[in-house]
């Protein structure tokens, strides 16, 4: 024990005054050591670091893995490991102990890196698992950036623990009573040896420059300006960026110019259209000295007075109030040219009697309707045609037929329809709709169609 407390001293005082030890910045560690662990000099406690119960055989270790969680605070895993040989024990075991728990970092990120810490777990001895529990301080002192040396002490327990499980079976002719029977629920356990910390070193910002290399840790930056930021990606760091956080150029200290116009977005009235400085950066389109907002057809230069508008189709009704700017029309039509009349109902029949072609009351009231359409739709023209059935000779009834066609338009043209849009035909007896073996289909069959 004594060659123990010596090298604890030699080591401690060649690294507190290591000149090549830096801050530990890194999210991991990792440890090997030795481990020692006695049962009895938490009731002599004037035997601490003596030879008297230290009941090992072999290499005792502890290896351990840590977390960096934030400022401080350190979460810990460590397994350790002791061959015991007590000469009064008469089992001789592997005492094993796994534990979870938090380191609490005094003095944060300093080469002398003392703490207190505590932990949960399980320990096996004599084939038996009890539940584990440990706290005690420590320290770390770093020689390089990453590498250091650790020693620790914790007063440490397992509960539910039989204490004559675990008494020496074999007779004690010592004077120390502990030496054979005694209560093992709670011991002081040891740990020295040497700690690592792998992987990369610290980026507050995750911005992939390390902390000791980042002029700007705490704001994710890139490496062109040393880890400080360009937000906006325009080449221009944020701290001589007049506009942060929109890209822009040098030439406007970073601000930008979204739509080229050379005036910068924050003096443009219209940032995203090419505009003029006369009008704020705002558009005149078509030329005509109007601003397109002000513009009422700002792609078509029109006079003032027509609020910037042409008048295409020269009806005098300026574009932007002619509902129908490419086409001629009328005022009462807001620029449109007037609707095309209903088409013409052609769909009329007219019956005559046999050898008849006098036209009746009802033939008349229909005649009357359609020649009030004829007039409303100028260009439209029809055909009347006559028809007869087959009584008497066939030359007869040629005549007959075109005789009723003409009646029809007679009386069409004295209604005010142009004669000329009238064509008569007759078919006299050859086009019949129905049988002539009956009076009801020669009926049917003495007709004048509009076609």
């Amino acid at each position: 024990m004594k060659t123990l407390r010596t090298l604890l001293v030699v080591v401690f005082t060649f690294t507190a005054f290591s000149l090549s030890a830096q801050l530990y910045d890194k999210k991991w560690t990792i440890s090997a050591g030795a481990y020692f662990n006695d049962f009895v000099v938490t009731q002599q406690f004037d035997k601490l670091l003596t030879d008297a119960h230290w009941n090992h055989k072999g290499i005792p270790v502890r290896v351990s893995g840590g977390f960096y969680l934030a400022k401080h605070w350190t979460a810990v895993a460590q397994f350790s490991a002791v061959k015991l040989d007590n000469p009064y024990w008469e089992d001789k075991d592997q005492f094993l102990e796994l534990d979870l728990g938090i380191q609490w970092r005094i003095l944060h990120e300093k080469v002398f890196d003392p703490y207190l810490y505590a932990t949960l777990g399980g320990a096996s001895m004599n084939e038996n698992i009890h539940f584990a529990y440990n706290g005690g301080l420590g320290f770390n002192i770093w020689f390089t950036h990453g590498f250091g040396f650790y020693a620790e002490m914790a007063y440490g327990g397992m509960a539910g623990v039989d204490p004559k499980e675990y008494d020496g079976a074999v007779e004690n002719t010592s004077e120390d009573p502990y030496l054979g029977a005694y209560n093992i629920n709670d011991n002081l356990n040891y740990s020295f040896g040497f700690r690592i910390c792998p992987g990369k070193q610290a980026d507050t910002d995750g911005d992939g420059i390390p902390d000791r290399d980042d002029e700007c840790p705490d704001e994710f930056g890139v490496e062109e300006f040393n880890g400080c930021p360009d937000t906006d990606g325009d080449g221009i760091m944020d701290s001589e960026d007049a506009c942060p956080d929109e890209a822009g150029t040098a030439e406007f200290n970073g601000c930008p110019d979204t739509d080229g116009d050379g005036i910068i977005d924050a003096e443009d009235a219209c940032p995203e259209v090419a505009g003029l400085p006369e009008f704020d950066g705002c558009p005149d389109t078509d030329g005509d000295g109007i601003i397109d907002s002000e513009d009422a057809c700002p792609s078509k230069a029109g006079p003032k007075e027509w609020d910037g508008c042409p008048d295409t189709d020269g009806d005098g009704i300026p574009d932007h109030k002619d509902a129908c700017p490419d086409v001629a029309g009328v005022a009462e039509m807001d620029g449109c040219p007037p609707p095309p009349p209903p088409p013409v109902n052609k769909d009329i029949t007219i019956y005559f009697g046999l050898d008849v072609t006098k036209l009746d009351a009802e033939d008349m009231e229909k005649l009357d309707a359609l020649a009030d359409q004829l007039l409303n739709s100028e260009e439209t023209t029809i055909i009347a045609a006559g028809h007869t059935d087959n009584t008497g000779m066939e030359s007869y009834n040629q005549s007959l037929s075109e005789s009723r066609a003409r009646a029809v338009k007679d009386y069409l043209v004295d209604k005010g329809v142009a004669e000329d849009r009238i064509v008569i035909k007759g078919f006299g007896e050859t086009k019949p709709v129905d049988t002539n073996d009956t009076e009801e289909g020669r009926a049917n069959n003495r007709r004048v169609e509009i076609l």
